[in-house]
């Protein structure tokens, strides 16, 4: 399992200024995560860019902080999760610098590993 992790992208790849660009790096990337002892995985196969500079659909828009939004003003290669109507939590990689609120939505990907833990999973926040 520790050789999955060793592949981790370097911090650099998460603080370019362009996060259209940086989401298009994202894509046919792993997706790993390790929860209870579960090793899942997925390829990224759909992404979306947010800048909270100049993007009316990102919750940072315009450069707005709010108790929600914190997080997608911290340093690129964290993730910022929220709950969308009620009933989805949504996956976002945040991007840029300190200060920038950019964020990549991972919208879509394709189960490598884990596959019967990942159904397990949605059927409990169904």
């Amino acid at each position: 399992m520790e050789s999955i992790f060793n592949n981790k992208l370097p911090k650099e790849q998460y603080l370019g200024s362009d996060v259209v660009k940086l989401a298009r790096t994202f894509l046919g990337k792993e997706l790993n995560t390790f929860f209870s002892g579960i090793h899942t995985s997925g390829k990224i196969v759909e992404v979306e860019a947010y800048c909270g500079a100049i993007d009316s659909a990102c919750h940072a828009f315009p450069d707005k902080r709010t108790a929600r939004t914190q997080t997608m003003y911290m340093t690129g290669g964290i993730a910022y999760v929220y709950l969308v109507y009620g009933m989805h939590h949504l996956f976002n990689i945040v991007t840029n610098i300190e200060g920038r609120a950019d964020a990549v939505l991972v919208r879509a990907v394709e189960p490598k590993v884990g596959v019967n833990a990942m159904m397990q999973r949605r059927s409990v926040y169904r």
